[in-house]
């Protein structure tokens, strides 16, 4: 029993090390030729010496952003660094780097070092309790009570408390993990830590800057927003928190049938079809992140799925096209390019690549992925998908 926790303790100091290493040519990547590539095509980084050029971008969300836009508009410039472990160039962002880590990790690890700098840069510590001045007899009285009453035993190490900006991100560096968040983080700067505990996870449900102030100003969220995160983002229903704040409600059970209507009910139809083609697999994800997914999928434009539909082999073949779109472009830029507002000679030339690459044909959810997958980049070749909204293909 010994001998099996002495082994256990080695793998896992083993494994701390490996992680140590891994974050620290991440970082020294990030630091060294990366930062080399924003100081080059961002004008305002250009006069900044060398080694103050990383921490002046992750000082400042708006650089971040910048950044990781250039990053996808031009890859290129930086596939000596988007190699797997035999050199070959990644085609998605969840394949494994040398370093061991993913693309999609890398970004989190910014992310969460962003929010970290922004926090303690504009959360004001804690003052520090300084005595006033003070006569001769109060000094006699307080040094009394010094005798009378011992000190407080001293704070063991390592057990202070934590500063006002890092108590907050403490609550919420587990949900710091995507792109999308980098320009919410001055909005998640004023939220009470203690409403940040009670919602958990479901932070990632809130994306807009109005969403983020009210609940900042009010500790709470008000039902008609709880009720548009319910209608965007159903997914089964969380435990209820002791104290909450009656406004912070937990959405409906997906069998609520009761509570499932207009998109929602399109939803489930397609978490079902999604559960049957083990999609969360094939897309690596999670059944949160899954369900947000249909929850985009299901607000494309009509006539964007009529068109698509000539190309594909009914709902499932839709669903994984779809949701291929979706994974490879980001949230954003799937509204941007495939809501109501789509180009529809973009559209037709998808729904042309895809007819020529015989979608329709296909059975399995894995070569209409890939397949998907090319189609989007030759549109991206042809210039055809906008980035306006946010940065170009995330996934490809």
């Amino acid at each position: 029993m010994a001998e099996s926790s002495c082994v256990g303790a080695m793998v896992e100091r083993r494994t701390d090390h490996a992680t140590r290493n891994a974050l620290t040519r991440v970082r020294h990547t990030l630091e060294g030729s990366v930062t080399d590539i924003f100081r080059l095509l961002i004008p305002e980084l250009r006069k900044k010496e060398s080694p103050d050029v990383y921490e002046t971008i992750m000082h400042d969300p708006a650089l971040v952003e910048k950044c990781l836009k250039i990053f996808r508009e031009r890859r290129d410039l930086f596939s000596s660094f988007l190699l797997d472990k035999d050199g070959r160039m990644i085609s998605a962002d969840n394949i494994p780097l040398p370093c061991g880590r993913t693309v999609e990790q890398v970004i989190g690890l910014v992310v969460r070092a962003l929010a970290k700098r922004y926090f303690r840069d504009h959360i004001k510590p804690q003052p520090l309790v300084v005595p006033t001045k003070t006569t001769i007899g109060s000094c006699k009285e307080f040094l009394h009570s010094l005798i009378v009453t011992p000190p407080p035993p001293p704070v063991p190490h390592g057990s202070c408390p934590l500063s006002p900006a890092d108590a907050l991100y403490a609550a919420l560096s587990d949900f710091l993990l995507y792109e999308w968040q980098v320009p919410l983080v001055p909005h998640y700067t004023p939220l009470p830590v203690p409403v940040v505990k009670t919602l958990g996870k479901r932070i990632l449900d809130l994306r807009e800057v109005e969403e983020l102030r009210y609940l900042a100003k009010t500790g709470s969220l008000k039902t008609s927003v709880a009720a548009k995160i319910e209608i965007k983002l159903p997914k089964p229903a969380i435990a209820a928190v002791p104290n909450a704040s009656p406004d912070i409600q937990s959405p409906p059970k997906p069998d609520d049938k009761s509570a499932v209507s207009g998109e929602n009910k399109m939803v489930e139809i397609m978490w079902q079809h999604s559960q049957a083609m083990e999609l969360p697999a094939l897309f690596n994800v999670d059944e949160s992140e899954m369900r947000r997914i249909l929850a985009h999928v299901a607000s494309v434009g009509a006539h964007v799925r009529s068109s698509l539909a000539t190309a594909t082999s009914g709902l499932p073949g839709l669903l994984v096209v779809l949701c291929t779109i979706d994974r490879s472009l980001g949230h954003a830029l799937m509204r941007t390019n495939f809501g109501e507002t789509a180009n529809i000679t973009m559209v037709n030339d998808l729904v042309a690549l895809l007819k020529e690459s015989d979608v329709k044909a296909m059975n399995d959810a894995t070569p209409i992925r890939e397949a998907v997958e090319r189609c989007l980049v030759q549109l991206q070749t042809k210039g055809h998908l906008r980035p306006e909204s946010g940065p170009s293909l995330a996934k490809i």
